[in-house]
């Protein structure tokens, strides 16, 4: 069989109601076999593409003898809005305001209504804004996998380049460069856990009037969250290497 679909827009019922998307118009051509005997659909090529230059390929199987009915396939996303993946994310980083295109390898098993999602997303360049963070630049790759309304994302890894944290009538922070490489858990009716390892390369610091102020600030350390909704609270340790005051 072949099946060319134009929608003006993407029918949101067909995605849980926890994903946001809004890719706008959508052409898609999926291409296949149906297996009468086996009561299975193989999916040989999925072709989707977005007006806003989002897309999506891939492949794979659907049985349709089973219930629910089961997945097993592999998709490909390319320049998705950085804003709508991040969007999936929990607080509090689904709280900045993102710019930029990222990617994602995903690959579904499992039923079709709730299914087993792990994949890996990234981005090379791109933008986040928050009520006490600004980031100019910055690289993401996160290894993920959604399971049971289970969300956990291991060694994800941030770079950033011209962060400013904290406001200019308070201490603020200017970091030049600095990395994180952490794993991430939300389980349902759970607040977000979260354990980082970090480095600031390059940074510095000023309180109000610049009375007092610190450069060629280097540090390493590592952080955790246990409890990271409404006062999060954090415990962990750091090695200054140098800092001029």
């Amino acid at each position: 069989f072949s099946v060319e679909l134009k929608m003006p827009q993407l029918p949101a019922k067909l995605l849980p109601t926890e994903i946001p998307l809004n890719p706008g118009a959508v052409s898609a051509t999926i291409r296949g076999d149906y297996s009468t005997a086996q009561n299975t659909l193989t999916l040989q090529n999925i072709e989707v593409a977005s007006s806003t230059g989002t897309s999506l390929e891939g492949r794979g199987a659907i049985s349709l003898g089973e219930k629910p009915v089961k997945l097993n396939t592999t998709l490909r996303l390319r320049n998705a809005g950085l804003d709508e993946i991040m969007a999936l994310m929990p607080k509090p980083l689904s709280d900045f305001a993102y710019t930029g295109k990222a990617s994602a390898d995903i690959h579904l098993t499992g039923a079709y209504n709730d299914p087993d999602i792990s994949g890996v997303a990234w981005n090379d360049q791109g933008k986040a804004q928050g009520n006490n963070l600004a980031v100019a630049q910055m690289a993401l790759r996160v290894p993920f996998r959604w399971a049971n309304s289970l969300l956990e994302i291991k060694a994800a890894q941030f770079r950033g380049k011209n962060l400013i944290w904290g406001q200019k009538e308070k201490t603020q922070f200017k970091i030049q460069e600095a990395s994180l490489f952490g794993d991430i858990v939300k389980e349902p009716q759970r607040p977000l856990r979260m354990a980082t390892d970090f480095q600031i390369v390059e940074g510095g610091f000023s309180v109000p009037g610049e009375s007092k102020a610190g450069e060629r600030l280097r540090v390493k350390g590592r952080f955790a969250c246990q409890d990271c909704a409404g006062n999060a609270s954090f415990n962990g340790e750091a090695n200054v290497e140098s800092l001029e005051l």
